[in-house]
């Protein structure tokens, strides 16, 4: 398991060059992080990061789940290969989970093999209408003390993080649980 040291803890929490980042580093180290699951991974380098100062504090490997199109997004996001990303988060010991796709089809498939989930990232590159229809999954992964941290774009293309307690997700789901036609209900795998 590869583990930051105590000063790079420090750099990353207060001094990380994306200020936006910083909150999302301090989160996992305040929590003592145990499961990630990212909806649209921005940067393979900072899912790295996280991963190794969730390390500091486990003696049991973190579970990590990221969902993401990889090489199918359009030229204008950015893009994460499906292969690299694999052989980058497996470095850090952790235990990987990458699903290729949009969250609706690929939370709607595994829904049911993806744990009790400590720390939710939603990245700022999905499709609005497939996450719109996947919150109806999510309240079975989260608890009351999970942690959901929603990427935004902020001025000059800078990007940070919105934390939004249980309830939200909660009130989320619901709502798209009743966009749905009667009889037409999501189904889980």
């Amino acid at each position: 398991m590869r583990k930051l040291g105590f000063l790079k803890q420090i750099y990353c929490c207060y001094f990380s060059k994306n200020t936006g980042d910083r909150a999302l580093y301090r989160s996992v180290v305040q929590n003592e992080t145990r499961s990630i699951l990212e909806i649209g991974i921005s940067s393979i380098s900072r899912s790295v990061q996280l991963l190794e100062l969730a390390h500091r504090y486990q003696s049991e490997p973190v579970q990590y789940c990221g969902i993401d199109l990889f090489e199918a997004k359009n030229s204008n996001s950015r893009q994460v290969g499906y292969k690299m990303a694999h052989v980058e988060l497996k470095r850090t010991g952790a235990n990987i989970k990458l699903l290729p796709g949009d969250p609706f089809s690929c939370l709607s498939r595994s829904v049911n093999l993806l744990d009790k989930v400590d720390l939710l990232i939603v990245g700022v590159d999905y499709n609005e209408d497939s996450l719109d229809r996947s919150w109806f999954y999510l309240p079975r992964m989260l608890g009351p003390e999970s942690t959901v941290l929603l990427e935004k774009e902020g001025p000059e293309g800078t990007r940070m993080f919105e934390s939004r307690d249980f309830s939200y997700i909660e009130g989320l789901a619901e709502k798209s649980f009743s966009d749905y036609p009667k009889g037409n209900l999501p189904k889980a795998a």
